[in-house]
């Protein structure tokens, strides 16, 4: 897994025969939102930061051919930005494609 202060996410290479080259899942602790309206608002910002920045990505796991599942995990306890999480995000995913082997 690759993490900061923001986000944590985990990701597993699968052989899987799937249109896309990597598969995301969101997770906002219940503990520390436990209003549904701030964990669904959270959801969306990470969904839509990703969105924003899955075409590189997914050049970049095509290039490697790898596809992955990914699970990204919301660490802070309050809300931030929009900008701070579209930062983190790519962060991470610039670490996570570094990361991958070349086949």
């Amino acid at each position: 897994f690759v993490q900061n202060q923001t986000l944590r996410i985990y990701y597993k290479s699968v052989e899987a025969n799937c249109a896309f080259s990597a598969q995301f899942a969101f997770s906002v602790s219940k503990r520390s939102f436990p209003n549904a309206v701030d964990r669904n608002r959270i959801k969306r910002l990470l969904r839509e930061s990703i969105r924003h920045q899955k075409n590189e990505f997914y050049q970049t796991l095509h290039a490697k051919k790898t596809q992955l599942l990914i699970l990204v995990n919301y660490q802070p306890k309050a809300i931030t930005t929009k900008k701070n999480i579209e930062e983190a995000t790519a962060q991470l995913l610039k670490k996570i494609s570094n990361a991958l082997p070349i086949n």
